[in-house]
């Protein structure tokens, strides 16, 4: 049997009608944030760990800047990974807004514009960490300036990093996504690797 042109064509846009709609424009897949690499656990569980006991907690790392610069990466790179990476197609449809509200909310907190692309905040965040946890806060300041909008906006975001303050909106998404990880994981069984 020989298809025509015009009926590959129509076999063709009824299997792209059957595809999922697209995520939401969250810019390009982030790297994996410094502080996630080269670990035996899982970067995504430990990351949903990590930031909701930060957010949900911050003065529990009060004094502990380079931690609140990892959990602030960890959420950027969480923010896409969720609607990106397969496994979480069985997360509850409003967690995902609700961890890119969190996300947002910390971004406004620290004077890091909404059009700035999770990579860049990555890469500012991890690069803070990096140089706060040698104790060299001028490449701190200078990391944070990439996406603060200069030397004042990074000072003020690495006063904030010194003592994170309670961002409720963070705090709500990232429990969201915790515990729906949990659910997702009693209904089919464990999603992580």
């Amino acid at each position: 049997m020989r298809l025509t042109s015009s009926t590959a064509l129509l076999g063709l846009a009824l299997l792209v009608g059957c595809a999922q709609p697209p995520a939401p424009n969250l810019g390009a897949d982030p790297n994996l944030p410094a502080s996630l690499r080269n670990m035996v656990a899982d970067p995504a569980q430990t990351a949903i760990n990590n930031t909701a006991a930060v957010f949900g907690n911050p003065a529990s790392i009060a004094g502990r800047p380079a931690q609140a610069a990892n959990a602030i990466s960890q959420l950027e790179w969480l923010t896409v990974d969720i609607v990106t990476d397969q496994r979480w197609i069985g997360l509850q449809p409003q967690i995902p807004g609700q961890v890119r509200a969190g996300r947002d909310a910390v971004r406004q907190a620290f004077g890091v514009p909404a059009a700035t692309t999770p990579q860049a905040a990555v890469s500012a965040f991890d690069g803070a960490a990096a140089a706060l946890a040698t104790n060299d806060r001028a490449g701190a300041l200078t990391a944070l300036a990439a996406v603060t909008g200069g030397q004042g906006g990074a000072t003020r975001a690495l006063g904030l990093l010194d003592a994170l303050p309670s961002i409720p909106a963070a705090a709500i998404g990232t429990a969201a996504l915790m515990n729906g990880v949990r659910q997702m994981n009693m209904q089919s069984g464990p999603r992580f690797r």
